[in-house]
């Protein structure tokens, strides 16, 4: 099968502006080499607007529980809060743990506004790029536990705080494969939408259209379909386009360092899993492609991904986002 040509030009080395350190304040040797703190993230995501005015857009769509800015960085060729163009929505961040898919998003995000390979692009779609969907969590990972998965929600249970984010959409909630304890790293919360970050993300992909959707995690080296809950009648519908694109995707992904990615249905790759994001995009949001994808690694340092690959892993990303682009920029099934 062959490799779509026109990958994302990843930033290698450094910004050619003098962007965020690691304490928020700017320096000039910003690179994918390290992960970097909330503060930093939030600094970086300022200064793209800042180098790319009137192309890149940075909204403010809700507060964590924490009271932290749940933020989207729009890019387009033309003003990037025209909602009127289809879009491409990336999300990452749900699990705090992951630190590798904020970096991913913001690979992205350096990478598409001066991308020439984009260009063609952006005329016809607006790609949303959400880089910190629980930033109350991740915080907590940098600060505390590091391995931790979830929200900082209070559950009026002082042991026990927070909500899988993943686990609290309307598409197959309460299901198998989460949990109504507390205390457990995929409890669902007490109703879909309980918890701020999830209704904020809500209310902001309802305001627009989207013909694609990324929910970007670790690990696994996975490229999953809905349906993640068997609540959900099969076959989906689509399912087979669905999962020639991300086949096509994954060995786009697999061409830029050799790296395997596995494509197919999510509970069966996967496990089963009751009120996701991607289900929620897919069959309440409409969204027509919607994937959850697993970046580096198969599983031998998992979550705590040594910063030595997180330039490949997003340079595998970008090239897996291309490919879905332009498939349905020519509508290839």
């Amino acid at each position: 099968m062959a490799v779509l040509a026109g990958g994302l030009a990843l930033l290698a080395g450094s910004l050619a502006a003098a962007p965020p350190s690691a304490s928020g304040e700017p320096r000039d040797d910003f690179s994918l080499t390290r992960y970097y703190d909330l503060n930093t993230i939030n600094a970086l995501l300022d200064h793209l607007v800042e180098i790319h005015p009137g192309t890149v857009l940075l909204q403010v769509y809700g507060r964590s529980f924490e009271g932290r800015p749940l933020q989207a960085l729009s890019v387009t060729e033309r003003h990037p809060g025209d909602r009127a163009k289809p879009g491409l929505l990336v999300v990452c961040g749900q699990s705090a743990r992951a630190w590798i898919s904020p970096m991913a998003c913001l690979g992205l995000a350096s990478a598409i506004p001066s991308d020439p390979a984009w260009a063609a692009l952006l005329k016809r779609f607006r790609v949303d790029i959400v880089p910190m969907a629980n930033p109350d969590g991740f915080v907590y990972s940098w600060t505390t536990n590091r391995l931790w998965r979830k929200t900082r929600t209070d559950n009026n249970d002082l042991l026990c705080p927070g909500v899988d984010p993943n686990r609290n959409w309307d598409s197959g909630f309460g299901g198998a494969g989460s949990s109504a304890d507390k205390c457990s790293e995929i409890y669902h919360g007490t109703a879909p939408f309980s918890i701020s970050e999830t209704r904020s993300l809500k209310n902001y992909v309802l305001h627009h259209h989207y013909v694609a959707a990324l929910d970007v995690d670790a690990y696994g080296q996975q490229i999953l379909l809905p349906a993640a809950t068997s609540q959900i009648a099969s076959p989906v519908p689509h399912f087979q386009r669905m999962l020639t694109r991300a086949t096509r995707m994954a060995t786009a992904m697999h061409a830029v360092h050799g790296t395997a990615f596995a494509a197919g249905n999510y509970n069966e790759l996967l496990y089963e899993a009751g009120g996701t994001l991607m289900d929620w995009l897919h069959f309440t949001a409409d969204v027509p492609n919607a994937y959850t994808v697993n970046l580096r690694d198969a599983g031998d340092f998992g979550f705590i991904l040594p910063a030595d690959q997180i330039q490949p892993s997003v340079e595998e990303f970008n090239a897996g986002v291309a490919s879905l682009m332009n498939d349905i920029a020519t509508d290839k099934p």
